[in-house]
Formats: structure tokens, sequence, C-alpha cells
């Protein structure tokens, strides 16, 4: 069976939202320009100074006056390789994996499908952070991004909860369990199973139970911190580390070992776009 659309980005969706938080905060407030030149980069700059300086790679533009996407792939405006190559790396696993939409050089457009794009190209490539950066005339040109900086801390309950939460508000997220279970590979966060088809989530600061329905949505997360308990015998066999070492490395105490999570229905701290002449549109 082909890979869908929808299965990259249930895959993406956490992953690319706790990396979106974490880039917006190193960059917040920063003037950005970028150059497509044959050694392309993205600056962000603040009046101090250099915020960030990064490896942009064109993923596709969208056009909300002609209302479509357009791979970078297609490279209209013939820009040099190393800008575009990457958008050539997820054609090349669209065609693998028999994904129409990483194959078909214009899309018509529809509210979350740059996103989704990205998200499954997030997927596709390994590189976790994005940028829509608008470029005039009712373009947004969306970039992948990479830096040293973009490196993720190490996973933390209450970060990934709220990347959880989230995520659920960015695009249809049509399988919760599948998309939890992607994202906790890539974070190489432990778990544990719990009775019903539960699955706990384990860190050195606490843990997180979460619950799902019959469609396989969550339904209801617990969080306990700090880590004690049975969570904490768990975490001590799945990494060889003791409830010592976890107080060692910060954990906060004092607080109650299990609270219930409510959704967090507020944005993610996107990078914003603003406008360049630098960026030149591609559709």
């Amino acid at each position: 069976m082909s890979t869908t659309l929808q299965d990259l980005v249930n895959r993406a969706v956490f992953f690319s939202t706790e990396m979106q938080t974490h880039f917006g905060a190193l960059i917040a407030d920063a003037e950005w320009e970028v150059d497509f030149t044959s050694d392309p980069h993205l600056n962000f700059t603040s009046a101090e100074g250099t915020v960030l300086r990064g490896r942009p790679h064109l993923l596709g533009s969208e056009s909300s006056a002609q209302s479509t996407w357009l791979w970078g792939w297609e490279n209209v405006n013939e820009f040099p390789e190393p800008v575009v190559s990457l958008a050539h790396e997820v054609r090349k696993f669209g065609a693998a994996e028999d994904v129409a939409e990483l194959i078909t050089e214009e899309l018509p457009l529809d509210e979350e499908l740059a996103l989704r794009l990205t998200l499954a190209a997030k997927e596709a490539t390994g590189k976790w952070a994005h940028y829509p950066a608008a470029a005039g005339a009712g373009t947004t040109v969306w970039l992948l991004v990479d830096a040293p900086e973009l490196t993720l801390p190490e996973p933390q309950v209450k970060t990934t909860v709220r990347a959880l939460m989230q995520g659920l508000t960015q695009t249809t997220v049509t399988d919760h369990r599948a998309a939890l279970v992607a994202y906790v590979s890539k974070r190489g966060i432990p778990t544990a199973e719990l009775p019903e088809g539960g699955l706990r989530l384990l860190f050195a600061d606490g843990s997180a139970d979460l619950t799902f329905d019959e469609e396989r949505r969550i339904s209801n997360c617990e969080m306990g911190a700090p880590l004690e308990g049975e969570a904490a015998q768990q975490y001590a066999q799945a990494t060889g580390k003791s409830t010592t070492d976890s107080e060692a490395a910060g954990t906060p105490a004092g607080q109650p070992a299990a609270q219930p999570v409510p959704a967090d229905t507020s944005p993610v701290t996107e990078p914003a776009a603003a406008d360049t002449s630098t960026a030149a549109s591609t559709s």
C-alpha cells in the first residue's frame, strides 16, 4: 500500500510543532534576509547583531493571486542547484512512495496545503525547521532551514505535552496514536504500555499518561511531575538511569504527581513571515 500525504503529516506534525516553537523563540522580533545564490543563506538579525544564520532550502511557493502551490523543483526562476536540491529530494521520495502531491509540480491551493506539504517534506528529508517568507504580490516562499542552533534540547514532559496539544490544532491529524508513536521514536522518548491501549511517556523530569478513543484520538492526558513511583521504575528500566540521576539533572520537585492537561488551542510560536525583495517568487 502506498504512502499518503496524510500519513506523512501524521508522522511529522508533533516533532515539527516542537521545532517551530523552539525556532520561533530563537528568532523572536528579529529581521531577516535571504540569499538564493550558489551559497544560500538566511540571516536573522536584531539590534545586537546576528541572531541566527541558517542554510535555506526552497521547497515551493504559494500564490494567493493564482491560488496555487508550485514546487521548488520546477524552478521557474532558475535558482542555483543548492537552493532547490532538497526539493528534488522530496520529489524523489514522493515518486518512490507514490505520493501524488509530492510529484505534481502545481497544485490548487487550500488553507492548509502549504503547511501539509511542508510537513511531508520534513518527514521525507529529516529537516525539521521551516520558515514561510512573504515575497510580495501575494506569494509566500516556504523554506526548510538548517542551523546548529536548531538542535532540540533533551525532551521534557511539559514541552512535549505542549507540542502534542498544539500540534493537534495546526492541521488535520487522522491517527493521533500513530502520530504519537512516530514522534516518540524521533525524540527517543521511552514509553510504557497502559491498560486499554493507553501509552505512558517517560522523561527525566516526569511522565505523561495518554489514553485514546476508539478512533485512535487522544482522549485524555495526565502529566506527572516529578518522576516518581511506577513511572520512575519504568524510566530507570528503559534508560538505565535511576530516579536519583533524574533529580541530579534538575527534576522539579513539589508538584502534583498527576494533573490533567487541557488541550492548548493557542497557536505555535511560528517564525513570522515578512516582505522582502530578495525572496524571489517561484509562482
